[in-house]
C-alpha cells in the first residue's frame, strides 16, 4: 500500500489466506510467509478493493459432440463438483451483465468472448488493477468509461498467460468517480483445452478457463 494508506480492519473482522499449489514439476519446499504491518489508530486513507466479474460461457466447436456440450449438462455436472454456487453465479453473471446463453450459442469456431459493463460505487484515486482468467484465456482487456472523450485502456493483454496475473500500477494518476463505467472484455480459446471430453464451459472454479474476474484497487483520499 502507499504510504498513509490501508486497508481498515475493524475488530471481530477475520482473514482468510488461500494459497494455490500445483504438482507440474519438481517444487522446493514450502517457504510462504505472510506478513501483515498493523497501523493501530492511525489515520490513512482507506484503500478499497473491487471484483468486477464478466460471464464465461463457451460452446463447444461445430465438429465437437458429446452429452456434456449441452450445457444444461454441463451445469448438473459443475453443481455436482463445487455445489449450487457454481449455478448460481453463471446465472447470475448473466442477469448482472445483460447476456443470457443463447447470445453465445453461435460461438462455435473454437473462440469466445464476453464483456460486462459495471459502475464504480465511490470517488478513488486507481492504485492497481489485476487481470484473472484461467488457462484457456486469450485476451484481456479492461478500459474505463469506454466510447466517451474519457475512455482510458486500464488494462490490455493481447496474448494471455496465466502467469500473467500480477498487479499493474498505473504510471499516471487516475481518478475514478461514481457512476463512471468499468468495461470488462475477454475471450477464450479452446483449443487449449487439455480435457479429454468435449464439454461446454460455464463459470466455476475450475482452473481450465472458467471464469473472468479482474481486481481493481482505489484508494479513498480523505
Amino acid at each position: 500500500m502507499p504510504d498513509g494508506a490501508g486497508i481498515r480492519m475493524e475488530p471481530g473482522d477475520f482473514i482468510v489466506v488461500q494459497i494455490h499449489y500445483h504438482f507440474l514439476h519438481q517444487a522446493p519446499l514450502d517457504q510462504s510467509r505472510f506478513v501483515l504491518e498493523l497501523a493501530r489508530g492511525a489515520q490513512l486513507d482507506d484503500v478499497d478493493i473491487k471484483t468486477y466479474l464478466a460471464p464465461a460461457e463457451i460452446p463447444c466447436r461445430a465438429d465437437e459432440s458429446g452429452p456434456l456440450c449441452d450445457r444444461a449438462n454441463a451445469m448438473t455436472e459443475l453443481v455436482k463438483q463445487f455445489g449450487p454456487s457454481a449455478a448460481a453465479i453463471g446465472d447470475g453473471l448473466n442477469l448482472l451483465c445483460g447476456t443470457k446463453p443463447s447470445d453465445f450459442a453461435g460461438m462455435t469456431d473454437g473462440v469466445a468472448s464476453a464483456s460486462c459493463n459495471h459502475r464504480v460505487r465511490d470517488d478513488g484515486e486507481l492504485l492497481s488493477v489485476v487481470g484473472h482468467m484461467h488457462q484457456i484465456g486469450e485476451t484481456f482487456r479492461m478500459t474505463l468509461n469506454p466510447g466517451t472523450p474519457d475512455e482510458k485502456v486500464l488494462l490490455d493483454i493481447p496474448h494471455w498467460d496465466f502467469n500473467w496475473q500480477l498487479i499493474y500500477a498505473p504510471v499516471e494518476t487516475i481518478n475514478l468517480k461514481r457512476g463512471d463505467t468499468i468495461r470488462v472484455e475477454c475471450s477464450w480459446d479452446r483449443s487449449k483445452m487439455t480435457t479429454p471430453e468435449p464439454r461446454y464451459i460455464i463459470w466455476a472454479e475450475g482452473t481450465e478457463g472458467r471464469d473472468a474476474a479482474p481486481v481493481v484497487s482505489t484508494i479513498k483520499r480523505t
